[in-house]
């Protein structure tokens, strides 16, 4: 059985993401014509509390809410690489907790995901989701 465990996501984390990212995570950034370093740590450094899962010890996935400390609604991110396919309904459930962790102290979440990109949009429509029509 894979050993999971979830902490406050380091600088040192986002730098093997970012080398290890899944493809299809690292093509939406690409997408918008950025650099997937520049944005994790751009997003890393805009989020109030960023998480990092380790599976195995490996860097599975980081996510945060980089909205503003007062906004009513989040703003949340999440890209992940190939160790959080070890274990999916585990990381599906723990994907639901931090949402509802965020929640509790926003009046709505959001995230933006590339149109094309349908696992992720499968993701988002299976953690509840409202998935709009591509802007």
């Amino acid at each position: 059985m894979s050993r999971y465990e979830i902490m406050r996501c380091r600088i040192s984390h986002l730098r093997i993401l970012a080398r290890t990212m899944r493809a299809a995570d690292r093509a939406e950034i690409e997408a918008a014509g950025l650099v997937p370093r520049h944005v994790l740590m751009q997003l890393w450094q805009d989020s109030i509390d960023p998480k990092v899962a380790l599976i195995d010890g490996e860097v599975a996935a980081a996510w945060g809410d980089a909205a503003p400390l007062l906004s009513r609604e989040g703003s949340l991110w999440l890209f992940t690489a190939p160790p959080a396919q070890k274990v999916p309904v585990l990381f599906f459930r723990e994907a639901r907790r931090q949402i509802a962790e965020s929640l509790r102290v926003r009046k709505v979440v959001k995230a933006q995901v590339l149109a094309s990109y349908s696992c992720s949009l499968r993701l988002y429509r299976m953690l509840g989701f409202d998935v709009s029509e591509p802007f």
